[in-house]
């Protein structure tokens, strides 16, 4: 598991970009220790495999990972997705995951 230090810091548009190197290096088996510790909020995509739907455990210490899959092409072409979630609810509760992917759906 890839993580993006000082997240919250970066724009949309810089943190998707971070996001997709991150993913890339995870491709290639090129992340470092200073790359795979110290998440609190994971992201998991199945897409590109064809997954419609995963539910993914949460690594320890992480509050929220977002999963991502895909469904069937429409007639016009786009793909849409699915985001899905597992959280802790010791520590979030459920308007607050939905309000995050719901900001992510929005973006």
């Amino acid at each position: 598991m890839g993580v993006i230090r000082d997240a919250a810091s970066l724009s949309p548009k810089e943190f998707l970009s971070a996001l997709g190197e991150l993913q890339m290096d995870a491709f290639r088996g090129k992340i470092s220790a200073e790359s795979s510790s110290g998440m609190t909020v994971s992201f998991s995509s199945l897409a590109k495999q064809g997954v419609k739907r995963h539910v993914p455990i949460l690594p320890p210490r992480t509050a929220l990972i977002i999963a991502h899959s895909a469904l069937s092409p429409r007639e016009d072409g786009t793909e849409p997705a699915v985001l899905g979630c597992t959280y802790d609810h010791q520590l979030l509760h459920g308007a607050a995951v939905a309000g995050v992917l719901n900001h992510i759906v929005e973006l």
